[in-house]
C-alpha cells in the first residue's frame, strides 16, 4: 500500500504542528478523518524495514528523517 497521510498536530495552546504517516495497511480509524496526499513509489522495503523496530504506540525506536524528497512530475 505506502499511502502518505497527513493530520493537523493541535494537542492543546502553542503546540500547532503536522503529523505525518506512512499507511501500510487499512486502517478504519483512518477512514474520512485525514487526507491523503501521496504514495511510496520506491524504497517501500526501506519502509517496512523501520516498521520492525516500533514501539508499542507504533512510534519507531529512533528518530526518522525524510531528506531528499522531490515531486515526480
Amino acid at each position: 500500500m505506502g499511502k502518505m497521510a497527513h493530520r493537523p498536530g493541535n494537542r492543546g495552546p502553542d503546540t500547532n504542528g503536522s503529523d505525518f504517516m506512512i499507511v501500510l495497511k487499512k486502517d478504519p480509524v483512518l477512514d474520512n478523518a485525514h487526507v491523503v496526499f501521496g504514495q511510496v513509489v520506491e524504497g517501500l522495503d526501506l519502509i517496512r524495514s523501520i516498521v520492525k523496530e516500533v514501539h508499542g504506540c507504533g512510534m519507531p525506536t529512533k528518530p526518522v528523517v525524510i531528506a531528499d524528497c522531490r515531486q515526480i512530475s
